[in-house]
């Protein structure tokens, strides 16, 4: 296979939205390490991206190198100093101090008209994502069958929330983003724009890439990136990306033994 990074989303993809990366899917991208790249890019935070897969991952420094980490939607890149034995931020564009307060004040008054505001949330309701802020209906640490269960009742009112915020935010793009969460960050801020600002900082094309996910359908946050010259593969979950990285690593095991 002539493809040298293997990039994902991380929610579906790797693991259920915000939850840990299973066992059994770290094991495989170690795997991968050894033969290629590996590029995760997310809306989360890098904090957030540490917790839930690189803690996991046992890898040595020299894997280590082969990972690179684009949080909140590619606007901040990560990743590992062998000499520095740690993860560094090498870029990041950030929103200001007051883009922030004006960001969450229009958030909490709107989720409050709607009475989407909840006043016991499991977390905190406002994440501050540096470049992007987002809101959680029932907080950063709700139960995922709290949050499923949330999202079948208030479905159509998250979608006016979204449109409500957007109309008070001018200059700013406002996404429904997972299962009960809003994201808001400047204007023309996606994914595609994240991939192509790590694309201008590596020495990678498009096509050297395979992107794995299960948000690639017409208005998912991934769609955008079907503009790029990578290769796709859409799959149903996390369990589905298992046997996708099977077959990859399968088919580079063959290719070797044939040389």
């Amino acid at each position: 296979m002539s493809k040298k990074l293997i990039a994902f989303g991380l929610n579906g993809t790797l693991s259920v939205s915000r939850e840990p990366v299973p066992e059994q899917m770290t094991k495989l991208i170690v795997r991968l390490a050894a033969t290629y790249d590996i590029c995760i890019i997310t809306g989360e935070t890098f904090s957030q991206c540490e917790q839930r897969l690189l803690a996991r991952l046992r890898m040595n420094a020299r894997a280590k190198q082969r990972v690179h980490i684009l949080s909140t939607y590619g606007t901040c890149y990560h990743k590992y100093d062998s000499t520095q034995r740690k993860w560094i931020r090498c870029y990041a564009e950030d929103l200001t101090s007051d883009q922030k307060r004006h960001i969450v004040g229009v958030i909490i008054a709107c989720a409050k008209e709607l009475g989407l505001w909840s006043p016991r949330p499991y977390g905190a309701s406002i994440d501050d994502r540096y470049s992007q802020i987002t809101y959680s209906a029932l907080g950063q640490d709700a139960p995922i069958q709290k949050k499923y269960l949330w999202a079948e009742r208030h479905g159509a009112a998250r979608k006016v929330l979204r449109r409500r915020v957007a109309a008070r935010l001018a200059g700013y793009e406002v996404r429904l983003g997972g299962t009960t969460s809003l994201d808001v960050m400047r204007s023309g801020v996606n994914k595609l724009y994240g991939m192509k600002l790590f694309l201008g900082h590596s020495r990678l094309r498009a096509k050297d890439i395979i992107y794995i996910s299960s948000r690639l359908g017409r208005g998912d946050s991934d769609y955008d990136l079907r503009e790029l010259d990578m290769s796709f593969v859409e799959v149903g979950g996390y369990q589905d990306t298992a046997y996708v990285l099977e077959g990859i690593l399968s088919v580079g095991t063959q290719q070797d033994k044939l040389q």
